[in-house]
């Protein structure tokens, strides 16, 4: 069947799809965390007494997911990626440029935060759907892993410019911040035009599984879970991923336990996220080269049980941030090896459900985890709980079954739609 797409795997116009999926999961995540770097001050602009406002802004990213998910990922399975991706991208572009242009206005930015928030989960759901679709099996951990970085190059630009844009001299002026907000909203525009302009569908996942026109939603679902590897593999992320979502949200706690001010914290912070740009690209490419899903994975699981055991244990701000380092390397590159390893085991058509599972795990325990770590006397008992949790998943990962696509004598690069 001729899609009219350019031929995977034959031409570089790969590389232009990751790209278009790239360039709009990184203006996503900017609008995720827009306000959150000057939340006192966005607190002042908008004349509220409290941050609890603003906090709210970002909250609504996390609470829609846990509604829009999986719906979000049954469109991208069954529809095709163009179909999904392009939506997410369409109403990106119009909410983000709407959240900007009327960035004076509570209201009017919290329902245009809820549009972006409907807008994530279709296009943070199909890095997977998208690899199987463009890439040979010997790049797919890879170009997941790049995908996934685009997550993390959006927070860490969000932190870093939003607070430098509204300082005048020494100190922050709140009414900078639609200027700002402005400046995000046509960024969010002309992300969303390349991307629909340049996103293509890819010729054949979708085209090998006679089932994927009438396969229900929840039968779906049902697929995905009746899978022994792909249900460990679920649990494994409501593990790991609620961990490092807890962590991150409450690394300020728990620097402060540590006798560390907000300076310290912030830094952090950042390098835990600079440790996960890293991890999320060599880990998956280590994955690729050698051909092996289970093992990284595990090892990767593996090496989380001391850095987690160094963050809890040292107070040293050196160590602390070494330590900060290796739980975003291990945990993050973790990320696209694991939702690769799913893909490949769930098979065709599941691989967007398959990720979607496992995020909306990690969202899940992540939600459950922070309210744990809400009270400072409870932190470090929190944190050493979170090190024999992940101890029990380095095991766990162990007894899972080598990915099908990485077994001796598979090609590596098998004809799409044969």
């Amino acid at each position: 069947m001729d899609t009219g797409a350019p031929s995977p795997r034959s031409s570089g116009y790969r590389w232009v799809v990751l790209f278009a999926l790239f360039l709009v999961t990184m203006v996503s995540q900017i609008q995720w965390l827009a306000h959150a770097p000057i939340a006192t001050d966005a607190m002042r602009f908008f004349g509220f007494t409290d941050v609890v406002p603003i906090n709210r802004l970002a909250e609504m990213y996390m609470l829609v997911y846990l509604v829009a998910c999986i719906p979000a990922s049954w469109v991208i399975d069954r529809l095709g990626t163009r179909a999904g991706v392009g939506f997410g991208a369409a109403v990106l572009g119009v909410a983000g440029l709407v959240k900007g242009l009327y960035a004076d206005n509570y209201v009017v930015v919290l329902w245009a935060q809820v549009a972006l928030s409907v807008a994530q989960p279709f296009i943070i759901n199909a890095p997977t759907a998208v690899a199987s679709q463009w890439f040979p099996v010997n790049e797919r951990g890879t170009a997941v892993g790049i995908a996934s970085l685009a997550q993390f190059v959006g927070i860490i630009l969000v932190m870093i410019v939003t607070p430098l844009a509204i300082q005048v001299g020494d100190k922050a002026d709140p009414a900078l911040i639609p200027v700002v907000m402005r400046w995000y909203g046509w960024a969010c525009l002309g992300a969303a035009v390349v991307c629909l302009g340049l996103f293509r569908e890819g010729a054949g996942a979708r085209q090998s599984d006679p089932t994927a026109g009438v396969r229900s939603f929840f039968g779906g679902v049902r697929h995905i879970l009746s899978l022994r590897d792909v249900r460990r593999t679920v649990l494994l992320f409501l593990v790991g991923l609620g961990i490092f979502n807890a962590v991150t949200t409450c690394i300020d706690s728990i620097c402060r336990v540590k006798g560390m001010g907000e300076e310290q914290s912030g830094l952090v912070g950042a390098i835990m996220l600079v440790g996960g740009v890293v991890g999320a690209v060599v880990l998956p490419l280590i994955s690729d080269r050698i051909r092996r899903r289970k093992a990284v994975l595990a090892a990767a699981l593996i090496g989380v049980v001391p850095a987690l055991a160094g963050l809890a244990l040292f107070t040293d701000f050196a160590v602390v941030m070494a330590f900060s380092f290796l739980v975003g390397f291990f945990v993050t590159g973790a990320g696209p090896v694991g939702f690769q390893y799913a893909a490949e085991v769930g098979g065709a058509n599941t691989e967007s459900t398959s990720q979607g599972l496992m995020l909306l795990a990690g969202q899940v325990s992540g939600l459950v985890f922070v309210e744990a770590m809400g009270k400072d006397a409870w932190i470090q008992t929190v944190m050493w709980a979170f090190v024999g949790l992940t101890m029990l998943s380095g095991v766990l990962a162990l007894t899972l079954k080598e990915s099908p696509m990485m077994s001796p004598g598979k090609a590596i690069d098998p004809a799409p739609g044969a």
